[in-house]
């Protein structure tokens, strides 16, 4: 099948504070609309093809896994209350990236992007220059939703970049995983939400429980997930069956 790109013009409609509602005219009289965490200009329905390869996510959702002192693995999630479908859904900790975690990585990727290096080496690259941001924002995001201080923790990369809904956003995450080996008496601080954040408990899920919730699709309360806690309850189960 031949590769036809439209050719677009984006306006915005309607700019608040996390969102962007804008307008993508690919034809004349015909509109697309879509919204965008990001300035428009950086969005990804007008980024160049490099640059898309090489940029960083909107946000980070973690596979939070705590290991005992009997080498037992749990996997850490919320019930976060969740705006727009009106309920309290089982939900990894995640959040947005702060623009001061940005800083430094971007400029390291504007030199990759224009650097001379072949495409398969610039990518092996991109991961290593964007850890750092994404392990910063996991602790801090770790701290406030979980009330564990995860900097001593071992943090992996499971996906440096995915689209959550690419049929009407270009809202981007990170998917990570981090694991925290927890020493006897250790425990939780408390969670400190942040902003709209609102959280009703938590689940210590053991592998088994992990396994129940994703065969039935629901959670306890049979409530319906998201698909970022399909993938974390899928990647807890492997790192349990390894």
């Amino acid at each position: 099948m031949k590769e036809i790109k439209p050719q677009k013009k984006t306006e915005i409609i309607s700019d608040k504070k996390f969102l962007k509602f804008f307008d993508i005219q690919y034809e004349e009289n015909k509109h697309y609309y879509a919204v965008t965490r990001r300035n428009v200009k950086e969005s990804f329905a007008v980024l160049g093809e490099t640059e898309g390869k090489f940029s960083l996510p909107d946000a980070v959702t973690i596979s939070f896994i705590i290991e005992n002192s009997n080498s037992e693995k749990f996997l850490y999630m919320n019930y976060e209350y969740r705006y727009a479908v009106g309920r309290f859904l089982l939900s990894p900790p995640a959040g947005l990236i702060d623009d001061d975690e940005k800083a430094a990585a971007e400029n390291e990727l504007n030199d990759l992007i224009v650097s001379e290096l072949a495409e398969d080496e610039k990518i092996k690259k991109y991961e290593n220059i964007i850890f750092e941001t994404l392990k910063n924002t996991s602790v801090r995001e770790l701290k406030e939703e979980t009330g564990y201080d995860a900097e001593d923790a071992d943090f992996e990369i499971i996906q440096p970049l995915v689209f959550s809904s690419p049929g009407m956003s270009d809202e981007s995450n990170a998917l990570v995983r981090c694991t925290l080996k927890l020493k006897a008496g250790k425990s939780s601080e408390g969670c400190e939400p942040d902003g709209s954040e609102l959280f009703s408990g938590s689940e210590l899920l053991s592998r088994d429980e992990a396994e129940k919730i994703l065969n039935y699709g629901r959670d306890k309360y049979g409530n319906f997930y998201s698909v970022q806690t399909h993938t974390v309850l899928k990647d807890f189960l492997s790192q349990c069956d390894s």
